[in-house]
């Protein structure tokens, strides 16, 4: 087999240099395209695109969904020069643009889409229409719709911790979802146009990576917050406690020389067994599909994927919820 010679940089979407508190998919992005490209290499790496919280500090492996992608993402001014949208008003930009400031990348961004979404219904065009209804069409199913509820259940309880929501909401009882859905049509139908706006720039801005040979490097952290439209979604994955409305057990890395007491990172883990208890395990086939959809999903958004970390599909750490280190815990 012969061996091609390449380089690559690792550089967050968020860490490019941003009008707005952080990098975009914008001029900056493309920017750094034709500077990689000039500099003959071959590879960009990023951090996980998934939607981030500031309960978590904003953290890229602390995602919110493992298919959506960071509204923070969003170019503000590659919107501008779309003919349906028309200016009503630019929110105040973040005074300091010498670091990230995600709070205020945040708070500006999403009062532009919340604009830019109205003008978007009063202006489009019935071809752009149509690319909207069938983006929802092709995602609905498959994670847009679970996600937009997720997102408007989250804004409406003010958490985003499912498991402190109405039980009914909770454990996903059809009535009370339909009913929820209904009642915040209006925030769904926004977190979806978000949405179709990310996953637009997105694709615009890798086909010019394409044409410039860059290939983009994907990452995928092995768990998904407990915090996650995922973790609410896809409950039978993951071993949960109903009892206590808790993880039952929780991911983390056993003590070594560089932690005495271990990593707790509070994650839930996942349920590969149906029942692991029994003198026979039976593999937990919804957990397998999951993921082969997780990673299918994530190739059409790159050429190539790093999955953190991957020696956790081989054995990993499990310890029990409430633990306050990673000592009493077994692979």
């Amino acid at each position: 087999m012969e061996l091609t010679r390449s380089c690559g940089v690792l550089l967050h979407i968020t860490s490019l240099p941003g009008r707005y508190g952080t990098g975009t998919l914008g001029d900056e992005a493309y920017d750094f395209i034709d500077l990689l490209a000039q500099n003959g290499v071959t590879y960009w790496q990023i951090l996980p695109t998934g939607p981030v919280s500031d309960s978590m500090c904003y953290s890229p492996y602390s995602s919110l969904s493992a298919f959506a992608g960071n509204e923070l993402f969003i170019s503000c001014d590659r919107i501008r020069k779309k003919p349906w949208f028309v200016d009503e008003f630019y929110p105040t930009e973040p005074a300091d643009k010498s670091f990230a400031d995600f709070e205020s990348a945040g708070e500006y961004t999403l009062n532009f889409l919340k604009s830019a979404e109205r003008n978007f219904c009063r202006h489009n065009t019935p071809g752009v229409r149509d690319e909207f209804n069938l983006f929802c069409l092709e995602n609905g199913d498959n994670w847009l719709n679970d996600y937009a509820l997720y997102r408007a259940v989250s804004k409406k309880t003010g958490t985003f911790n499912w498991l402190e929501w109405d039980s009914k909401i909770a454990l996903r009882e059809a009535a009370a979802i339909t009913e929820a859905a209904d009642e915040l049509e209006d925030e769904i139908n926004f977190i979806k146009f978000a949405q179709f706006m990310f996953f637009s720039q997105w694709n615009e801005m890798r086909e010019y990576a394409r044409t410039k040979k860059i290939k983009i490097i994907g990452d995928i952290p092995i768990y998904m917050s407990m915090d996650s439209a995922d973790s609410w979604v896809a409950q039978n994955i993951l071993e949960i406690d109903y009892d206590t409305m808790k993880p039952a057990f929780i991911a983390g890395v056993p003590p070594d020389y560089f932690c005495e007491t271990g990593q707790l990172w509070g994650n839930p883990v996942y349920k590969w067994h149906k029942d692991k208890d029994a003198e026979k395990k039976e593999l937990n086939e919804e957990t397998y599909q999951w993921w082969l959809k997780r990673v299918k999903h994530i190739l059409k958004l790159t050429d190539s994927v790093r999955i953190d970390h991957f020696r956790g599909f081989e054995s990993f750490w499990s310890v029990q919820y409430g633990e306050e280190t990673a000592v009493d815990g077994k692979w």
